[in-house]
């Protein structure tokens, strides 16, 4: 199961990286479809705070992760 969170944080990473984002920069949401959702949520507090997740969703069913949009820059500081 770790080895799935280190995947989803590697993915997150990559997707930042494409798309020229800071890793900082925040993600909308992401969700997740997996049979160990329960793993994954307890987890939660963790993704959130390295990945710079704003909402994290969950499917049953086999793994999947979809990414949301990059909070836009000028969006973010408004909310601080």
């Amino acid at each position: 199961n770790g080895d799935k969170l280190v995947e989803l944080v590697s993915r997150v990473r990559q997707y930042k990286s494409e798309n020229k984002a800071s890793l900082k920069a925040e993600i909308e949401e992401v969700t997740i479809t997996s049979k160990i959702t329960d793993f994954f949520k307890q987890a939660e507090p963790d993704l959130v705070g390295v990945c710079s997740i704003k909402k994290m969703n969950y499917k049953d069913g086999e793994y999947d992760v979809e990414i949301g949009a990059i909070v836009p820059p000028e969006a973010d500081t408004q909310n601080q």
